[in-house]
C-alpha cells in the first residue's frame, strides 16, 4: 500500500547557525579595553543610533544559515542619504563605491515604502520579483543608500525578532521603518558567527557599535 506523503512545512527562517555567546563576548571585548553595558532597552538604543548616523554591528539568537545576513548578525545604518553606502564601502567593507547595499523593512511596511508586499521569498533577501524600483521621491534622500544604480531594491523583510522591534522604534522618532542591512564581516571573510569572531571585527573595524543581545559595546 503505498503511504500517503506529508507536504513539506515552509522554511520559516534562515537562523539555523549557532547561537552568539553574550558572556564570552563581554569578557572579550573587556579584555579588549572596551566598555561594555547593559541595556534593558537595547533596541531603541540601536535606532537612536542609527538615526543618528552611525554604523551599528548586531549580534543576536541564533546565526542564519546561508550567504545573506537577515539580521541577527549584520550591520545597520541608515537607509539614507548616499554617503552612508560610500562611509560603508570605504571604511568598513573596503570595496568599490559602487557596490550596492540591501534594505530591511517590516512586513506591514514593504508595500509604502517599496510598492511590493511581503511573500515567502523576502524574509530571506530571495527571489527576483522582489528587487522592487523605489519611488521616485525616496531615491535621491531617505533610501538613496539602498537604492541601486538602476534605481531598484533588493528586498528584505522582518516580521518579528530584534530588528524588527529596531524598526517600530524608529517608526516611533517619526523616521522611515528602513534600514540598511549588510553582512557582518569584511572584505573576504565569512560572515561573523561566534562570540570571538564578533568581537574581533568590532576592534579592528570602524564601526560605531556592537550590540550583543542586550550588551552595548563601544570604544573608551
Amino acid at each position: 500500500m503505498r503511504s500517503q506523503g506529508v507536504a513539506p512545512k515552509p522554511l520559516r527562517d534562515a537562523f539555523l547557525g549557532p547561537a552568539i555567546d553574550r558572556q564570552r563576548a563581554a569578557a572579550l571585548a573587556e579584555a579588549f579595553g572596551l566598555s561594555v553595558a547593559i541595556s534593558d532597552a537595547a533596541e531603541a538604543y540601536v535606532a537612536r543610533a542609527i538615526a543618528a548616523g552611525k554604523i551599528v554591528a548586531l549580534a543576536t539568537g541564533r546565526a542564519e544559515f546561508g550567504p545573506r545576513a537577515l539580521g541577527h548578525r549584520s550591520l545597520l545604518a541608515p537607509p539614507g542619504p548616499a554617503s552612508i553606502r560610500e562611509a560603508l564601502n570605504r571604511a568598513v567593507k573596503h570595496r568599490e563605491p559602487f557596490r550596492p547595499f540591501a534594505p530591511l523593512t517590516r512586513d506591514e511596511d514593504a508595500a509604502a515604502w517599496f510598492g511590493a508586499p511581503p511573500d515567502a521569498t523576502t524574509r530571506f533577501m530571495t527571489g527576483l520579483r522582489h528587487v522592487p524600483p523605489v519611488p521616485t521621491g525616496y531615491r535621491e534622500d531617505a533610501l538613496a543608500a539602498v537604492t541601486h544604480v538602476d534605481g531598484t531594491a533588493r528586498l528584505q523583510t522582518v516580521g518579528e525578532g530584534f530588528v524588527y522591534r529596531v524598526l517600530g522604534e524608529l517608526a516611533a522618532l517619526g523616521l522611515p521603518p528602513v534600514v540598511l542591512n549588510t553582512s557582518l564581516n569584511g572584505r573576504r571573510e565569512p560572515i561573523c558567527t561566534r562570540a570571538e569572531d564578533v568581537v574581533a571585527f568590532f576592534r579592528d573595524s570602524q564601526v560605531d557599535v556592537l550590540v550583543v543581545e542586550n550588551l552595548i559595546i563601544t570604544r573608551r
